[in-house]
């Protein structure tokens, strides 16, 4: 498998409300993004869903794990965070 085609985890999310958020900011940077395991149907993933914890992992191909991380590193030190919908301006 080439480089550009393996994809890596460069998040745990707990649900896929926080790995859509982080899918976001990765794909506002240029960085292809896949979320692994926000769509799961089987028992687990329903028990997951009702406790609200499922985990999701966002995945890039590995030649962005770099990118990624500054990415999400960069909007952690802005004071973003990824569990909660973004305030509305007034």
């Amino acid at each position: 498998m080439e480089n550009d085609a393996e994809l890596v985890v460069a998040f745990q999310a707990a649900t896929p409300f926080e790995a859509q958020n982080v899918a976001g900011i990765l794909r506002s940077e240029g960085i292809p993004v896949f979320i692994e395991g926000g769509f799961l149907q089987d028992e687990i993933a329903v028990a997951g869903r009702i406790t609200g914890r499922v985990d999701c992992q966002v995945r890039v191909p590995k030649s962005y794990l770099k990118s990624a991380r500054d990415a999400i590193a960069a909007a952690r030190l802005s004071g973003r965070t990824f569990e909660q919908a973004p305030e509305e301006e007034e």
